[in-house]
């Protein structure tokens, strides 16, 4: 059963406040927790012995990008607990042919998480569409993403393809 666009199943939110919304600055420490659990999940690195001290820097990197405009976070929040994030990291690329009339702006989608208890309720989808609808706002030219096999049929499912150019890494 759909609730304000989002699916009850096994967990009675019919009494709970359901907001979607945008991060500020304000939000950085709860970001860099929800990052971090995220990173602990994904890459199965419970406990790390680095975990406080990554939470720390992740808060000062949501507090100033946030500032600075150069990222944007959907929040999905039960009765002033957030637990749904998105974000887009804005940056600028040099113009190419096919992109000659544009600005050259791109984002990348990262950190779409959700905590499990809440899962499978449509608020990735709720909060990938928030990040779709403001990378058209901002006239962005393309939206990229590294997806995991949990992530990607929703992904796929919004549109995203496999690009032509296989993405490669160098550590240093």
């Amino acid at each position: 059963m759909a609730i304000n666009g989002w699916k009850e199943k096994a967990y009675n939110m019919s009494f709970m406040k359901k907001v979607i919304r945008k991060a500020n600055a304000k939000d950085a420490r709860i970001l860099s927790e929800l990052r971090v659990e995220f990173l602990e999940e994904v890459i199965d690195q419970k406990d790390h012995p680095d975990r406080e001290d990554l939470k720390e820097k992740l808060e000062v990197y949501f507090r100033e990008k946030l500032a600075a405009e150069e990222l944007i976070v959907y929040l999905a929040e039960i009765d002033s607990e957030i637990i749904s994030t998105s974000s887009m990291v804005l940056w600028q690329v040099p113009l190419g042919f096919s992109s000659m009339r544009s600005n050259g702006m791109r984002g990348y989608v990262l950190n779409m998480y959700t905590k499990k208890e809440f899962r499978r309720k449509g608020l990735s989808a709720i909060l990938l569409n928030k990040l779709v609808e403001e990378a058209k706002l901002l006239n962005l030219d393309v939206l990229h993403l590294n997806a995991t096999n949990d992530g990607r049929p929703l992904y796929e499912k919004h549109g995203f393809k496999d690009s032509k150019f296989t993405e490669m890494k160098l550590s240093l």
